[in-house]
């Protein structure tokens, strides 16, 4: 797959999220990652590998927020 298509398969489902009132992940190593998706330097594995890190440091940061 070349960048082109997947640059257009993001913004189609960037498209059909904002069409839908569902808001895009706006966090700056998110759309990192994704650019480097999308030029061919990771898989799709590695972006969703490195997304669902982010996802779990942001939980234990909350856990650990209510706690204090």
């Amino acid at each position: 797959m070349d960048e082109g298509t997947r640059r257009a398969i993001f913004d189609r489902a960037r498209d059909r999220a904002e069409a839908a009132g569902t808001p895009i992940e706006s966090d700056p190593r998110f759309i990192g990652w994704v650019e480097l998706w999308i030029i061919g330097e990771i898989d799709l594995n590695e972006l969703k590998r490195r997304y669902s890190d982010l996802l779990v440091s942001r939980n234990v940061r909350s856990r650990i927020s209510r706690l204090v």
